[in-house]
């Protein structure tokens, strides 16, 4: 092999380690992110899903469909958390609020009636 050919794949090989090692990195740094898990098991579709919380974050889920779920990361850091929801009727049901660290898994099941939460570490 030429010397510039082996120098190439060693250039190669060192960008791609760098690229599977960034993506690593970052997958790695969002996992211990909090997540919130939304399902709609009302008999209606829902308008607006919205995660608000206290220190003025606001997550848009937008129309969740009648037995559909939805996922959203949010930021890690200890604060109150609720969820609004528009129903397609114009009503709007809020949940009361949780507190969540900066880690674990809310639990959101909405139904035409009320918002049920909770929070697992």
């Amino acid at each position: 092999m030429k010397p510039l050919f082996k120098i190439f794949i060693i250039l190669f090989v060192i960008v791609a380690v760098g690229i599977v090692g960034v993506f690593c990195g970052y997958t790695l740094a969002l996992s211990s992110q909090p997540s919130v898990l939304v399902r709609n098991i009302s008999l209606n579709e829902v308008e607006k899903v919205e995660v608000k919380s206290d220190v003025g974050e606001n997550y848009d889920l937008g129309k969740i469909k009648i037995g559909e779920s939805k996922v959203v990361k949010i930021s890690g850091r200890d604060k109150a958390l609720w969820i609004s929801v528009t129903l397609v009727s114009g009503v709007k049901i809020e949940s009361k609020e949780v507190y969540v660290s900066g880690r674990g898994m809310i639990f959101v099941a909405i139904t035409s009636e009320e918002i049920t939460l909770d929070y697992k570490l």
